[in-house]
């Protein structure tokens, strides 16, 4: 404890320089303790009605500006009753394909349309901006799905309120 003591007290002596190392060491240990550590964005859909949880297998795509699409599950969903995915940063208007299978083998698709707003939101300058969203209107073809109503409009880290409640048609 003593060195350090000595260390600080022989660095301050050197005037600004010392301040300004210190000062540099403080900056630098307070932008590594704020930043979140699992910094990413998901917008994320609450199922109601008489379908939730939904039986069928779910496969979630996204279409992308180029024409390519990216699967947004790694794996098919199943017995959910909620589902979180990623928004794009820059794009106006994200589209998502939900794939459906019943638990007779039929196919269902859909797709929904997300309208938003993106701002860059900064934790530091050492580091690039998460983009937050504020979703300014969503629709939806309906094949299997019956209504999406807005519940939380501002996307965020917090996806613990759900952005949307998405109703399914009953299959006959």
């Amino acid at each position: 404890m003593n060195k350090l003591k000595h260390f600080f007290k022989s660095i301050s002596m050197k005037g600004n320089l010392g301040m300004g190392l210190i000062a540099l060491i403080l900056i630098t240990a307070c932008t590594t303790i704020e930043r979140p550590l699992d910094n990413l964005v998901f917008v994320k859909f609450q199922m109601a009605g008489r379908v939730s949880p939904l039986t069928d297998t779910l496969t979630i795509t996204a279409h992308r500006m180029d024409g390519g699409d990216t699967l947004l599950t790694e794996r098919p969903l199943q017995n959910v009753d909620s589902f979180m995915v990623r928004m794009s940063y820059h794009q106006n208007e994200d589209e998502y394909i939900l794939s459906m299978t019943d638990t007779l083998g039929y196919k269902y698709k859909d797709t929904i349309w997300v309208a938003k707003e993106n701002y860059p939101h900064f934790e530091s300058i050492d580091f690039a901006p998460t983009y937050f969203h504020t979703i300014t209107g969503v629709r939806h073809t309906y094949n299997t799905i019956d209504s999406i109503v807005i519940n939380n409009k501002n996307v965020t880290y917090d996806a613990t309120n759900p952005h949307f409640i998405i109703y399914f048609r009953e299959h006959n």
